[in-house]
Formats: structure tokens, sequence, C-alpha cells
């Protein structure tokens, strides 16, 4: 084999490969030592969480990787789940504030080529700040700390969208994605449910035509019909009407209506 081929193949291997694949399972590991270290001493310090952090060795995290669009992408990922956790709405308060140091330590410890910002939306910033308040009326200073902290540090990148939109996007998906979602079994479509539960269905083609049609139409054709019939009536009686009235009116002006003209004529048929 080439070295050519053998670079087509390790490309296609590394795109294969999932680049968050343990990230999640080990910042959730954390983030549960860290909350039970705070039911333990029942405060939330900053001390207990840098124990486990150093124990867990945590900032080795963004070791590993080759070039730097790995450790970019990694990074930003990493970033974003720990804010997930902030804004979940299944977890305690503890686990919240465990989540906010991680959040400062791993923003702080990224390496220093990289600068990712935290991407915040307007409804992440309004969820935020509830759970600050709570914080707050607490009195849980190095919280308040740590997040003012990274706001004086322009932490936080304010967008209308919480991933990167866009045609340039679209490497980081091919290579977060799973490789086990790229196998699809083939199935016959003709021996699926949905193909025979479609061919169950009625064609609405033929429920356009109502029953009562042909019915309808006649009454509505006999109604026109019939009124035509009765305006032609009334036209014709109006018209002998008129015509009446002006032979009455024509012999009254010689004396006589036209039918007493009628009655002496047959009485006197010499006249």
């Amino acid at each position: 084999m080439s070295k050519e081929d053998k670079e087509s193949l390790e490309d296609i291997h590394f795109l294969s490969q999932n680049l968050f694949a343990g990230v999640e399972e080990d910042i959730h590991t954390l983030l549960n030592r860290v909350n039970n270290a705070f039911d333990e001493y029942e405060e939330l310090r900053f001390s207990h969480f840098v124990e486990i952090w150093k124990e867990m060795k945590f900032e080795y995290i963004f070791r590993g990787r080759e070039t730097f669009r790995e450790t970019y992408e990694l990074t930003m990922g990493i970033l974003r789940m720990v804010k997930d956790k902030i804004l979940s709405p299944d977890v305690n308060l503890g686990y919240r504030a465990a989540a906010i140091y991680s959040l400062y330590a791993l923003y702080f410890k990224q390496p220093p080529m990289i600068n990712v910002h935290i991407r915040l939306t307007l409804s992440d910033v309004k969820e935020i700040m509830a759970v600050f308040h709570h914080f707050h009326e607490g009195q849980h200073w190095d919280i308040i700390y740590c997040w003012n902290r990274l706001m004086s540090a322009n932490a936080f990148h304010f967008s209308g969208a919480s991933r990167l939109m866009g045609i340039e996007a679209i490497n980081s998906f091919f290579i977060n994605k799973d490789p086990s979602s790229d196998y699809v079994p083939f199935t016959n479509p003709f021996k699926s449910h949905e193909f025979k539960s479609q061919l169950k269905k009625q064609d609405p083609s033929l429920s356009l035509l109502d029953e009562e049609f042909a019915t309808k139409m006649c009454s509505i054709v006999e109604s026109a019909f019939s009124y035509e019939s009765k305006d032609t009536l009334r036209k014709s009686e109006e018209i002998g009407d008129r015509r009446k009235k002006i032979i009455d009116k024509y012999f009254s002006n010689t004396g006589g209506s036209y039918r007493q003209k009628e009655i002496e004529s047959f009485k006197h048929p010499g006249k």
C-alpha cells in the first residue's frame, strides 16, 4: 500500500471517530463528585472543587489532540456541555455550583492558542441570572466571584444561536456524529408496516363527490327553471295590463270604453 493510500485511510478513520467520546461521562463524574463533597461539607466552597479537580487531573482533558482544529472544536464542545449542565432543570443547586466552577476552570485552563468563548443566547442569560439570584441570596461569594471573573475576562460570546450556523460548520457535524449512525440496515419497503398502512388508507380522491350530488343538482336546476317560468309569466301579465290600460285610455277619450263599444256593435251591427 502506498503512502498516499495510507494517509487517505487515516483521514477516513479520523472522520469516523467521535471527537467527544467519553468527555461527557468525565464531566458528569466530576460534577457528581463535587456535588457529593458539597453535601458532605454543607458548603459550596471553591476549595472542595479544586481538590477533586486536582485528584482527577482534569486539566489534561485537552491533551492528546493532534491538530488545531480538533483542539478548538473539543474545547468549544466541552464549554457548551458544561454550560448546558448549569441550565439543566433536573439538578440541584450544588450540581449547578459545580458546573459553574467547572466552566470557570475549563475556560482559563484551555490551551492558550485556542481562546474559545462561551456562547450565550438571550434565554440562557435569563436562566443563568435566575440561578445566580439564589446564589446571591445564599451569600455564596465564591460562585459570584467566578462568574464576575468570567464576565470581566470577556469569556462570553452573546449570540442568537447556541451553535455555529452555516456552511463552515458542516465539517464539525461529520466529525462529531456517531459512526454507528452511518449504518442503515436493508429492509424491503414493500414488507414494512408503514407501506401496508398506506395501502389500507382510503384514496382521498374517491371521497370528493357527495353521494347526494345528483339529487342536489336536480333540485338546483328545477328551482332555476321554476324561477324563470314565474318571471316570464309575471312579465307577460305586466305586458297585458299595459296594453289594456292603453286601449281603455284611448276609448275613454272617444267616449266609453273598449268593452262598451264592442257590446254596442254587437247589439247594433249596422251602426
